[in-house]
């Protein structure tokens, strides 16, 4: 437990001055637009602390439990969606600057804006890269306790950059600097909330996008197909055997309907004959053609070849990418 609160820490000091660029400017801001005493600044600065633990032990205790770092698909629209609620308060407490009305009907919900827990907590999901690099190294942890334990140390280090931003609240005494911190606080809530809509507007049409596609390879297909009626295609087979560990079949050209039925949308066709490939099985799967003299050598290429390169092709759709050395 030790030496993970200790690894945390030595983390979170290694990349606190990346965290300070990120996350200064939203405390800064938040800190100046009210009259605060140097008191009061700590309190609030307190407050921020507390929420970005319970943001950080959360992820930690994530990020350790599953033993593998989170997923994109659930760790981006997460950052990105704290970039958003994290925006809006920005704006919003630069606008009201705290002080609500009491027939302000957004007086109930102002409470909850302007709560420096909430901003903290908010602020401890938005996950920057050093964010990142401690994710990683507490899934690599495999354990929930090791990885929250390395976390709260990641954010006593951190937070030991962020502390000097806490003596600024003392500046908000004077009206000057409030105005300043009311401006700033618009225009970084704008910038975060921007980053983080375009960030979740990126990732639903890449999801569409990708919805409809899928990757073939030689080192991703269920199953490859040789279409070969020489003994050249017993040679690629033998050389392929030893880079890929799916199933590798050689047919022969006459035989190439045969497969129709049985062959998967992620298999790839190997062709090294010269005649024409059935149209059928080019509308299915991915066939790759051949096109050169065969010899041991340039079979070598071209399966270092396939085993380089992957192709995107619409699901359940094939084509035909013709080789040559």
């Amino acid at each position: 437990m030790l030496s993970h609160l200790v690894e945390g820490f030595l983390l979170g000091i290694s990349l606190g001055a990346t965290c300070l660029l990120t996350c200064g400017p939203v405390i800064f801001v938040f800190l100046l637009r009210q009259e605060r005493t140097l008191k009061t600044s700590f309190q609030i600065f307190g407050k921020i602390l507390i929420g970005r633990f319970f943001g950080y032990a959360i992820f930690g205790l994530v990020a350790g439990f599953i033993g593998g770092v989170i997923p994109d698909k659930i760790r981006m629209p997460i950052s990105y969606g704290s970039f958003i609620i994290l925006g809006a308060i920005l704006i919003y407490y630069g606008i009201r600057g705290g002080h609500f009305s009491k027939k302000c009907p957004a007086t109930g919900a102002g409470k909850y804006i302007a709560n420096p827990i909430i901003l903290g907590f908010i602020t401890g999901l938005g996950i920057c890269p050093p964010f990142l690099l401690a994710i990683a190294r507490a899934a690599s942890l495999g354990g929930a306790f090791a990885g929250a334990t390395l976390f709260i140390g990641f954010f006593v280090g951190t937070s030991i950059f962020l502390l000097p931003v806490a003596f600024f609240g003392a500046a908000s005494s004077m009206k000057a600097f409030r105005v300043f911190a009311g401006i700033a606080s618009v225009i970084v809530g704008m910038w975060f909330f921007a980053q983080g809509a375009s960030g979740l507007v990126l990732i639903y049409f890449t999801a569409s996008e990708n919805a409809d596609y899928s990757i073939v390879g030689a080192e991703s297909a269920k199953n490859i197909w040789i279409v070969s009626d020489d003994e050249w295609g017993d040679s690629l087979r033998t050389i392929l055997s030893k880079k890929v560990k799916c199933r590798i079949e050689k047919i022969s050209s006459q035989d190439v309907d045969s497969i129709l039925k049985i062959c998967d949308t992620l298999d790839i066709a190997l062709c090294l004959e010269t005649g024409r490939i059935d149209s059928l099985l080019a509308q299915k799967i991915a066939v790759i053609k051949f096109d050169g003299e065969k010899s041991y050598q340039t079979l070598l290429q071209f399966s270092e070849f396939l085993t380089i390169y992957s192709f995107k092709k619409r699901y359940g759709r094939g084509f035909i990418f013709k080789w040559r050395q």
